[in-house]
């Protein structure tokens, strides 16, 4: 049974499908958040430009036509804000790693949390998984804070794990188990 997108979180927050005509904004929302965002995410300092983040939407593409998750776009009030999205499906493990981000101006207002409670619930629901886990820099305060927040337990620090701007970032892994509280 396929994934049917959009999905709605909740009144003015929904998930959806990126697409190749997506590619414009969310280079813009990079790049407004460039100096936020490349403190903790590899991937940042590589996207330079529209071009790229069209190549990755292809990739995404390719992915949840695979059946191996997705990567959408998170909105508010219709307005593009974010992205979030699993990397491939180790279906091997049935388990999977969620990542996002989201504007600066949408922070604290708990669209991340919201947002990641719903994809941990199709992660478990939709796809059968046995095990959701989230990575995020040691120094991602509000990173760390949305994973506690969905009940997923600190397992570990993987030490040097990404680098990011010429260091490397220690990375704190949480998981959460279905069935489980954490």
């Amino acid at each position: 049974m396929s994934l049917t997108f959009p999905i709605s979180v909740s009144e003015d927050i929904a998930i959806r499908l990126a697409g190749a005509a997506d590619s414009k904004t969310l280079f813009g929302l990079v790049e407004r958040n460039r100096l936020r965002l490349g403190r903790h995410l590899p991937w940042v300092e590589r996207t330079i430009s529209t071009r790229q983040v069209s190549a990755f939407l292809r990739i995404a593409s390719r992915q949840h036509a695979a059946g191996d998750g997705f990567h959408a776009c998170i909105e508010v009030a219709g307005q593009l804000v974010g992205m979030i999205g699993l990397h491939p499906i180790d279906w091997l493990n049935r388990s999977v790693a969620l990542g996002y981000w989201i504007d600066h101006g949408c922070q604290g207002r708990g669209v991340v949390t919201a947002c990641c409670r719903e994809v941990v619930r199709i992660c478990f629901e939709h796809y059968d998984l046995h095990r959701v886990e989230i990575r995020c820099a040691t120094t991602n305060r509000r990173s760390c804070a949305v994973a506690r927040r969905l009940g997923f337990r600190r397992e570990g620090v993987l030490r040097g794990a990404h680098l990011v701007g010429g260091r490397y970032l220690d990375m704190v892994v949480y998981g959460k188990l279905k069935g489980s509280t954490a």
